[in-house]
């Protein structure tokens, strides 16, 4: 584990303010067969100026529970990883990657118990989902 986008819209190739936005793969289903043992997100930086990604990996077996959740600041031109064992009992799951800065570009990646690139896991950056939380009011 460990550190070894994005678009206002999710099929848009970059952001254009240094504002933060958080977007998803939405939930990914890893009971079949060909299940993802391990998944990698994959963060690259096109800009001139810093980006930091916060990804956050949740089990949604019933409910959505936090497995992983890491950082890392990217200078421009650079890239990194998070990879995440999944175990067996990760029936459902999903990533969201949380993005302050200009010019990333993500993607998620499962691989088998093999090794092997898993085609029902890979999300392109054109997939993801931007994720608007909104802020909860009080009434008095």
């Amino acid at each position: 584990m460990g550190f070894s986008s994005n678009s206002e819209t999710a099929g848009a190739a970059t952001t254009t303010t240094s504002t933060t936005r958080t977007f998803s793969t939405g939930p990914l289903e890893n009971a079949a067969n060909n299940r993802s043992a391990t998944v990698i997100a994959k963060v690259l930086n096109n800009g001139t100026g810093q980006v930091k990604a916060e990804v956050s990996v949740f089990r949604l077996n019933g409910k959505k529970k936090l497995i992983t959740r890491d950082s890392v600041t990217l200078s421009p031109g650079s890239s990194d990883f998070l990879s995440v064992n999944l175990s067996r009992n990760v029936l459902q799951f999903e990533v969201e990657i949380k993005i302050t800065g200009r010019s990333a570009l993500l993607g998620v990646f499962g691989k088998t118990a093999g090794g092997n690139l898993n085609p029902t896991h890979r999300v392109l950056n054109s997939e993801f989902t931007r994720v608007v939380r909104k802020k909860s009011s009080k009434t008095r």
